[in-house]
């Protein structure tokens, strides 16, 4: 059996002229279709290849989906067919009471402490992960907090894990055999986002009659992730907080998946090469480059809900780490897990020049500078007109639609360009609410 997973893109991406600093766009945020994956489908014991990187980076740069997930089953989905037993001990009373209470349940949860570089989200909670973050499952034969940690360690992107009781059907629940006897599966979930109590909403279900219910269920989250290392791109600098730089910013995108920086890296080449194409084409002399990009984990009251980019056209310093979110129409926002990537070789934004510069580090267009200065920052607001502070020379002479190849910083598109409108690749013109600047203030981390 396969189920399909849509990685569904909101490009809040790439703005003409955006003097504020980087504010979330909560209405690309808000309107972003949910994930068709948020955890293991009901009936299945394990299920891996949830998530499929490569797919991601062709979807999110060229709008063609092909991610698929790999399920097996050990039972059979006939009516009334026997269940392979779970490994779990069988409460008694064997009811739904009797389950959410078991004193053992509750005593092994306490004492699975954090294995080495993992920490403990939260404790005994009779709730399971679910969101955009799956990444798979596992179940198995005793409540081994090492063995889902093993499996969180084998799989790319893995940030956290929850290890949790099930009550299961002995036999596949039908209309002869609406509530048979129960018995426990112990089962290890995988998450390409932080675990948290809060991203722990799945409460059971009824199949039929049986009501299937959660108990001892812990998560875990690993301390200190390692960055991916992406291709044309630098080592990447992780930061306590999502980048505020308005000289440089450009755009953003949000996506409902396991965090994956490559997604990020894929948009930024494609909208730099998108932009260069469409100057080449309209005989300018200058376009809007990509050459960083700021990655996040989102997290909406407490709970993550997907990935953030924000893309920059220089490198930005550690320093200008300082968004640690915002509040909007009653939901907290916080990031996590940032982190900063710039282009090894920088783009020269000139439409018949490839790239400006090696860079083996944090970088600058200036000689012996290791960041964009003031100067270059003045230099390509003036040269641009885009992301500058309202006393910044070039602030009030945006590029009209066409003169500088950009897209819109809020609606849903492909890089710059409007379904069904007659908009050239990178122009401005993308339709949607513009987001003002109201209730930005909350926090942030890092990946595997």
């Amino acid at each position: 059996m396969r189920f399909t997973l849509a990685v569904l893109p909101v490009l809040a991406a790439l703005v003409a002229a955006a003097p504020q600093p980087q504010v979330i766009n909560f209405a690309a945020v808000a309107a972003a279709p949910p994930p068709t994956v948020t955890g293991p489908p009901v009936g299945v014991s394990n299920q891996t290849n949830v998530y499929n990187s490569n797919a991601a980076q062709s979807s999110a740069s060229s709008s063609v989906a092909d991610n698929s997930t790999s399920v097996s089953k050990r039972g059979v989905t006939d009516d009334c067919a026997p269940q392979p037993d779970g490994y779990g001990p069988t409460p008694f009373p064997n009811t739904v009471s009797g389950f959410e209470n078991y004193p053992p349940f509750d005593a092994a949860a306490f004492i699975a402490m954090a294995p080495f570089g993992y920490s403990r989200s939260f404790v005994d909670y009779n709730g399971s992960m679910t969101g955009a973050g799956y990444l798979g499952l596992y179940t198995l034969n005793s409540y081994s907090v090492s063995t889902c940690a093993s499996k969180c360690n084998s799989v790319s992107g893995c940030l956290g894990f929850n290890l949790f009781y099930e009550r299961n059907p002995t036999l596949f629940p039908a209309a002869a055999c609406p509530n048979p006897t129960a018995f426990t599966n112990i089962k290890c979930t995988l998450w390409g986002v932080p675990t948290s109590k809060a991203g722990a909403t799945n409460f059971g279900q009824y199949r039929e009659q049986f009501q299937v219910v959660i108990a001892g269920s812990n998560g875990y989250n690993l301390v200190s992730p390692v960055a991916a290392s992406l291709n044309l791109f630098n080592p990447a600098d992780t930061l306590s907080a999502a980048i505020n730089n308005a000289a440089t910013y450009v755009g953003s995108t949000y996506y409902n998946q396991p965090y994956d920086p490559s997604v990020c890296a894929s948009v930024c080449k494609t909208l730099t090469a998108t932009n260069r194409a469409a100057a080449q084409a309209q005989g300018l002399t200058t376009y809007t480059p990509c050459n960083y990009f700021n990655s996040f984990v989102l997290a909406q009251n407490n709970a993550a809900t997907g990935m953030y980019c924000m893309f920059h056209n220089a490198p930005v310093p550690k320093s200008q780490a300082t968004n640690n979110g915002g509040s909007n129409a009653g939901v907290t926002y916080s990031f996590s897990n940032s982190l900063g990537y710039a282009l090894s070789q920088l783009d020269a934004d000139k439409p018949n020049s490839q790239t400006l510069a090696m860079s083996s580090g944090p970088h600058s267009k200036t000689p012996g500078g290791q960041m964009a200065s003031d100067k270059f920052n003045k230099q390509q607001a003036a040269t641009h007109g885009t992301g500058t502070a309202p006393e910044a020379p070039g602030a009030s002479a945006a590029k009209a639609p066409g003169e500088a190849p950009v897209a819109s910083d809020s609606g849903r598109s492909s890089v710059g360009i409007d379904n069904g409108s007659s908009n050239i690749p990178g122009e401005k013109g993308i339709g949607g609410p513009v987001v003002g600047q109201e209730g930005q203030n909350t926090n942030a981390g890092n990946m595997k």
